[in-house]
């Protein structure tokens, strides 16, 4: 059996985390859990002192970090420990008995040679969760055998049931800590398909199930008030992560905000303005944003780029 740790980012989700525990012990293939608590402010410390696993381990944040902080300090822990590969989740994901193993079994046929492997994700009701639609490489025929295999080629994924290889970490680096959140995992899973030109595979036997409160995706012209301001770390990031990538994804990028523009104005039920802040904001915060990329060397700590 290879050394796997689980990582699992929470956040004032009690119920929820403890439901992703009880899924991960499940696991027909046996795994360690780390679980990253962004300074919870619920009941998640007591909930976690009542699970007498072995397999667990706590680290406890100072401060809330994000989603992208949380993934970064657990990555960069679970290499430093050891693991050999790393498995990424929210607290809100609940995985099939047999999903890492079906992961390893696909690790297996392709002799270890991806950048990353993400299972099918599912919403409650079973339909596919639109937050964590993979995107499916236009060249999927090349590896057009693999579908036979339940895999197809992906561009990127969410850190919804992502495995990596330890060996991967350390030749890309980490996650941005300081996205904080939205956007960390396209950057880090197009970091190893668009840049180092790693192929990467959603493996269809693998299943989870993400319990988000709606699935509805994300969009500012749509989505409710109280989630609005999210957006704005969301076009932030997206201009840092365009601007790593060349002129042609800033082309992109620009045609996306503009196309929004107009969803906004034509498409709203009301808001706009808020809307339109949120956008703006973020596009202008993403041209002063540059944040390193931090790697890990073995038993030398970590440099930046």
């Amino acid at each position: 059996m290879k050394k796997i740790t689980a990582v699992v980012v929470t956040y004032n989700r009690c119920s929820l985390l403890k439901r992703c525990l009880e899924a991960l012990l499940r696991q027909t293939y046996p795994c360690e859990i780390l679980i990253i608590d962004n300074a919870s402010e619920d009941a998640t410390g007591e909930m976690l002192e009542k699970f007498e696993e072995p397999a667990i381990r706590v680290l406890r944040l100072e401060q809330n970090l994000g989603g992208a902080g949380g993934f970064y300090t657990g990555m960069k822990k679970a290499v430093e420990d050891g693991s050999e590969y790393i498995w990424l989740m929210d607290d809100d994901t609940f995985p099939e008995p047999d999903a890492l193993e079906q992961l390893m079994k696909a690790d297996e046929k392709l002799n270890g040679e991806y950048g990353f492997l993400s299972s099918a994700v599912q919403w409650t009701d079973g339909s596919a969760c639109k937050m964590n639609c993979q995107k499916i490489k236009k060249d999927y025929f090349r590896q057009l055998h693999r579908l036979a295999d339940g895999m197809v080629l992906v561009e990127y994924a969410s850190f919804v049931s992502l495995l990596f290889k330890r060996e991967t970490i350390l030749e890309a680096g980490l996650p941005i800590k300081e996205y904080f959140i939205w956007g960390d995992d396209i950057e880090y899973t197009t970091r190893l398909t668009a840049v180092l030109k790693k192929d990467a595979y959603l493996v269809g036997k693998s299943l989870v199930t993400h319990a988000m409160k709606a699935n509805t995706g994300s969009n500012l012209a749509k989505d409710t008030v109280d989630r609005l301001s999210r957006y704005v770390y969301a076009f932030r990031n997206e201009a840092c992560t365009a601007r790593r990538r060349g002129a042609y994804e800033i082309y992109r990028y620009l045609g996306r905000c503009v196309k929004l523009f107009f969803m906004i104005l034509f498409g709203a039920s009301g808001h706009r303005f808020r809307r339109w802040g949120c956008l703006f904001s973020g596009m202008l915060k993403g041209c002063f944003f540059h944040p390193k990329i931090e790697y890990i060397e073995p038993n030398e700590g970590h440099k930046a780029e």
